[in-house]
């Protein structure tokens, strides 16, 4: 019998839910508005007072960056294009343990707020940091916007277009918005914890339902084989394969880089936790977490293919469901049990406020911290900061539901748009760091240079992958028992049951795309670069970039701008990397003031008072460098410290 397109949609008691699970998060951030020290100073606002507790702060990790976009974009994914996309889970281990026990020491011992208070001080430069900062002010809204927009076609499609998706963004902006503004980073951390664990549950009922619809576990694993789903990446180095091995490896690892090692939301995550120990930890168990949830979901698409293919009826080549109402149209037609669908998308929506309301928490301490409150607010009283801060939270509300209707006319599936755009704003951002930690050499004009040409190659390369004029191909499927009515004539339908019945050759089409004309040596190797290798691309770009800069204004005469290097101190860089330079004879840029490996406040005041008794004993030295010790705060945090006439910046 011949399967017909399911009418099914919400029943009222679907509503309710809905509803009542949106009540929950508005009634947390109302909870910690009036709870504590009522978010009235920017350190509890921005920060939790640095007092944040392990297990929600890793758990925070994990959804701040699966949400929605995975549970939706993941499974669809895997049920148009295979398996491939799950080694990315290789790239984003390396991403997690070099983040773990690397930039967690680098960022923590520093005591900072914001991220790119280690930018001005590494590099010495007001500009670079303003870089930095305004970069991932992009990656924040950007992502922000993409995540209110993956819940909007599942909530249009299980109530049957009741609810428009335009109404179903503006919804989700003013919620995450609300909450976040009031509860501020405790709301954030906390709505996180308790929208994972829903996300975990509705994902898990979800997989072992298609699982045993397919007919068991060894029957869909059978008929994955059968249609294609299961190949493994290519083992190739060609740029333009869209999911070999080297891009889940390489290409992801940089991707992740920038969403666990240096934006503001793990940066803010972990440096709230008490000690180094725990902010180690929670970026390991941030791992587990992202294991568990990605293996989970793949299992989703590859049981909702099995079920689909058992009866003979691809819903997405039929057209019942567009690339990314794949799993809830599964929900609608096999679980539709009154409750159930307004639950499973109760947790698609909290999914999304969860990383709303972390993007937003992140914009407004980015934004306070290294845009207002170092030139604009400088003398501003703590009351009226923090409703600054709050004012923030509500612009960048504004701006990423804007985003999120621009998401709304891009095709593919939405882990592929979220990948190619947020991958080209984060390799630069990512290259500005490694620049920085990695490269004693690097001054302030190249890492200002660097990731803006960085952020223009691969915008260009993202955005001209979009542009070009494509025709899906996707990997063989079946539609001959599908109940078509007067969808497809009889003719569209043999047709379409041998094509996806056929041998396609998947392996040289780029996005599950291929070209309708590929003239032109851009399109044919520029447009066609896999989203996978755009973050790659942007690191490359800026990393090379910044370093001819560096080298050609070293005292460089015949350019008219010579710049004097900086003396890198070692805590300005990752572990290892200032002996491998000394080793190697090349340590003529790091300060020798410093006593190599300390990496803590004590000692380095130790190392500065020593130094001073010193100079006093009768040495004869110039009037200009005497080793008076002079100190300045700034509103930002940074004490600039002042020993003879060298200058250094001090987080205090």
């Amino acid at each position: 019998m011949a399967l017909e397109r399911t009418s099914n949609s919400f029943h009222w008691a679907d509503y309710v839910i809905l509803v009542l699970s949106l009540l929950i998060s508005c009634s947390v951030g109302i909870y910690f508005a009036l709870s504590g020290g009522k978010q009235k100073t920017t350190a509890e606002y921005l920060m939790g007072d640095r007092s944040m507790r392990l297990v929600p702060v890793s758990v925070s990790l994990v959804a701040s960056f699966l949400s929605a976009i995975l549970i939706l974009g993941h499974p669809a994914e895997i049920y148009l294009n295979g398996i491939g996309f799950h080694f990315h889970l290789i790239g984003a281990t390396i991403a997690y343990l070099t983040t773990a026990f690397l930039f967690v020491g680098l960022f923590y011992q520093l005591r900072i707020t914001s991220a790119f208070e280690y930018l001005e001080q590494r590099f010495q430069s007001k500009l670079v940091r303003c870089i930095g900062t305004l970069l991932n002010l992009v990656i924040m809204i950007m992502y922000a916007g993409s995540a209110i927009f993956a819940p909007c076609t599942a909530t249009e499609r299980v109530t049957d277009s009741a609810v428009r998706r335009e109404y179903v963004i503006a919804a989700c902006g003013i919620i995450g918005t609300f909450y976040t503004l009031l509860g501020g980073m405790k709301a954030v951390v906390w709505v996180d914890a308790i929208q994972a664990g829903i996300m975990l549950a509705g994902t898990v009922a979800v997989a072992v339902k298609a699982v045993v619809d397919s007919g068991g576990f060894g029957q869909m694993w059978q008929l994955n084989m059968d249609y294609g789903r299961l190949q493994l990446p290519p083992l190739t180095a060609d740029p333009r394969e869209r999911h070999s091995l080297w891009g889940m490896i390489f290409g992801q690892a940089m991707y992740w880089l920038i969403q666990v090692a240096v934006s503001q939301p793990s940066v803010q995550r972990y440096c709230s936790l008490p000690s180094l120990r725990a902010a180690k930890l929670s970026v390991v168990f941030g791992l587990v977490g992202h294991w568990i949830m990605v293996s989970v979901c793949t299992l989703v698409g590859l049981a909702i293919f099995g079920r689909y293919a058992s009866v003979a009826c691809d819903i997405h080549t039929a057209g019942w469901a567009d690339t990314n109402q794949i799993v809830t149209y599964y929900v609608m037609e096999r679980m539709s049990v009154p409750g159930f669908p307004g639950l499973f998308t109760a947790a698609l929506l909290a999914a999304a406020l969860s990383s709303v309301s972390s993007s937003l928490s992140s914009v407004s301490t980015i934004a306070w911290t290294d845009l207002l409150r170092p030139y604009a607010c400088k003398k501003l009283p703590e009351s009226r900061a923090t409703l600054v801060a709050k004012s923030l939270v509500a612009a960048a509300g504004l701006l990423s539901t804007a985003v999120a209707y621009i998401v709304a006319q891009l095709g593919g599936t939405i882990i592929q748009a979220v990948t190619t755009f947020l991958g080209a704003a984060a390799g630069p951002s990512v290259g500005l760091f490694l620049l920085g930690c990695l490269f004693p050499c690097a001054n302030w004009l190249g890492a200002a240079v660097g990731p803006l040409v960085g952020l223009a190659c691969s915008m260009w390369i993202g955005i001209g992958a979009y542009s070009i004029s494509r025709e899906n191909v996707r990997l063989p499927a079946n539609i001959t028992g599908c109940q078509l009515e007067q969808q497809f004539s009889t003719t569209d339908t043999t047709a379409a049951s041998s094509i996806m019945t056929s041998s396609l050759d998947w392996g040289s089409t780029e996005g599950g795309l291929t070209e309708k004309s590929s003239s032109g040596f851009l399109q044919e190797y520029i447009y066609t670069i896999s989203y996978v290798w755009t973050p790659v691309v942007g690191v490359l770009v800026t990393v090379s970039v910044g370093l001819v800069c560096s080298c050609l204004t070293w005292r460089s005469s015949w350019l008219k701008c010579g710049i004097e290097p900086i003396k890198v101190q070692r805590r300005h860089l990752l572990a290892g990397v200032a002996r491998l330079y000394e080793a190697a004879g090349c340590g003529g840029c790091l300060a020798k003031d410093e006593a190599a490996g300390v990496g803590n406040q004590e000692a380095e005041d130790g190392n500065l008072e020593k130094r001073r008794s010193k100079s006093a004993v009768g040495a004869r030295v110039h009037p200009l460098e005497q080793p008076s010790k002079m100190r300045r705060k700034s509103t930002d945090g940074i004490e600039a410290v002042g020993i003879g006439d060298s200058l250094q910046l001090r987080n205090i």
